[in-house]
């Protein structure tokens, strides 16, 4: 499912217009990124919890070249699902 099918869907569900849907769901995305960057975690109950994490410095190889590179350590969005997706997902 892409953005507009999403924003479709939710459209479906609420009755509202595809153009509030569309504001919703952008405002909904936006809230979501503020927190992640600020706070570094956002739990939704029964969904699950987007969390910032450091990933250490590393050595790489240019696939390339050959040459080995270091990366340089940076902090990244994780997703973990709560028990009730996973165990939608799963059937």
């Amino acid at each position: 499912m892409n953005k507009a099918q999403f924003i479709e869907k939710v459209a479906e569900s609420t009755g509202l217009s595809k153009r509030d849907s569309a504001i919703v769901v952008n405002a909904c995305i936006d809230a979501l990124t503020d927190g992640i960057v600020e706070d570094g975690t956002v739990s939704l109950v029964n969904f699950g919890s987007f969390h910032v994490v450091q990933r250490a410095a590393r050595k790489a190889r240019n696939l390339t070249t050959g040459e080995e590179i270091t990366v340089p350590s940076r902090r990244v969005p994780t997703f973990k699902p709560s028990r009730q997706l996973k165990d939608m997902v799963h059937g």
